[in-house]
């Protein structure tokens, strides 16, 4: 039983102790903020100093601030006259894990080579040595550490050092459990959005992140088994339980995606059918322009035996800019005697921005040739897709191309930007964030009124 206000008898915390975590406080805060607004945190180190800026140095300035309050919590609870020790012992303790996973952001941060609001420069190995080392500094905020047992006069120096070996061992154990714990719960995170979108890259992510938890939950005994020479019976009962919990949450996600994957194995099915009743697609990239209306699009395809389908009220995830407003596909025979897929197209206020066509992954061969008869000028790659592969853009008359090799999903993507488009978001506002080949695409590309093949041929049939 937890006693009662009137048997309690409250903390007492000495005098200098009081005074020494009180100026310690005072001193984190100062120090964290002064690098703050100076925007130059120095991390001392034993030969040379870690000076972060930016989000780095908030990020640490708020991790000093953490440790600020596990000094205080100790003095505040000498002067609260309540039984509130427990809540001060849990402020202590999740101020001091805060402040280490703080801590390791911004250091890794800095390793990485993250250095916002300034340009970054991450590379590859940047970008690993920084994940490993915020990984380890966030792990050591979650491990629990004992002080050692005073040594008596008789006793034996071999049982000492076997027990501080011991020690050492469970230290290190639990300090890479938590490692895997803390991999795997950022690992999960950064699957969540495409979990929802039914990607197979993100869903093999998610059974990645639970086995990384499974591991660190085995590898973080329980306190009660770190003592012992062999795993009881209970400590291998428990582990049992987390393999086939584990077990059964990667059989979950993969039945999860087989059937969705049947779905889309129906859906495909559909598409084939109506693509071998569709039209073949007759028109080129150059044949549009931006700012062709839905309605104009939609009426003009419909006349020629495609079906048409078109909705707005787009989610974050199904637009290509984040203002646009109605999206519309259809399904072609063919493209230039190349199997299509699907042609969708994306409207904005102004009207007509993009195009995308899809082909199948057994196609990418004809396709690639199919690219490179496209625009007129080759600028090199534009980045990377999701599954690493190389954005490959081509200048068009109207609009920029883009298009990369397969990756997971099995099709092909072509897109086709608008010249307005890329003008607005791009060349107007000099953004040179986003690569060196948007400002060359910018500079070099040459004055021309575009022709509207497409508003052309409806006006021509109209006539």
């Amino acid at each position: 039983m937890l006693p009662s206000d009137k048997d309690y008898t409250p903390n007492q915390i000495p005098l200098t102790t009081r005074i020494l975590r009180t100026l310690g406080s005072v001193a984190l805060l100062a120090y964290g903020i002064l690098g703050v607004v100076i925007d130059d945190l120095v991390i001392p180190g034993k030969r040379n100093s870690m000076h972060l800026h930016g989000l780095n140095a908030w990020l640490m300035a708020l991790g000093i601030a953490c440790a600020a309050v596990t000094l205080l919590a100790v003095v505040v609870d000498h002067y609260d006259r309540r039984n509130n020790e427990s809540v001060y012992r849990r402020l202590e303790s999740w101020a001091g894990k805060l402040g280490w996973v703080l801590a390791g952001l911004a250091t890794g941060g800095e390793i990485a080579g993250i250095h916002y609001p300034q340009p970054s420069t991450i590379t590859t190995i940047s970008a690993v040595l920084g994940g490993f080392t915020m990984l380890i500094i966030s792990a050591i905020g979650f491990v629990k550490t004992k002080p050692a047992p005073e040594r008596s006069p008789k006793s034996n120096p071999i049982s000492s050092r076997s027990h501080e070996t011991s020690n050492a061992h469970t230290l290190a154990s639990t300090i890479l459990g938590w490692v895997f714990l803390i991999a795997g719960g950022v690992v999960l995170v950064l699957s969540l959005p495409g979990l929802l979108r039914f990607n197979i890259t993100s869903f093999v992510a998610a059974a990645a992140a639970i086995a990384l938890f499974a591991i660190g939950v085995t590898i973080r005994r329980p306190d009660n088994e770190k003592t012992s020479e062999s795993p009881s019976p209970a400590a291998s009962a428990q582990h049992w339980k987390t393999v086939r919990i584990t077990l059964l949450l990667i059989i979950g996600l993969a039945v999860i995606w087989y059937a969705k994957s049947r779905q889309w194995g129906a859906w495909l099915d559909q598409d084939e059918t109506e693509r071998l009743a569709a039209p073949a697609w007759v028109y080129h990239f150059e044949d549009f322009t931006g700012g062709i209306s839905r309605e104009l699009l939609q009426k003009q395809l419909v006349k020629e035996g495609f079906r048409m389908r078109c909705y707005g009220n787009l989610q974050p995830e199904e637009r290509l800019e984040p203002d646009d407003l109605e999206v519309c596909w259809t399904i072609a025979n063919s493209t230039d005697g190349i199997p299509s897929r699907m042609i969708t197209f994306w409207f904005g206020k102004e009207g007509l921005r993009q195009i995308r066509m899809d082909f199948a992954k057994a196609d990418w061969p004809s396709v690639q040739k199919w690219f490179e008869a496209q625009g007129s000028v080759l600028f090199g790659n534009f980045g990377r897709e999701q599954g690493g592969q190389q954005i490959v853009g081509r200048r068009g008359k109207t609009g920029l191309l883009l298009t990369s090799a397969p990756g997971p999903m099995n099709w092909v993507m072509v897109l086709w930007q608008s010249r307005e488009i890329l003008q607005q978001r791009s060349c107007a506002k000099a953004d040179s964030s986003i690569g060196e080949n948007w400002g060359a695409l910018c500079q070099n590309w040459p004055a021309w009124k575009p022709q509207a093949g497409f508003v052309q041929r409806m006006q021509s049939e109209a006539n």
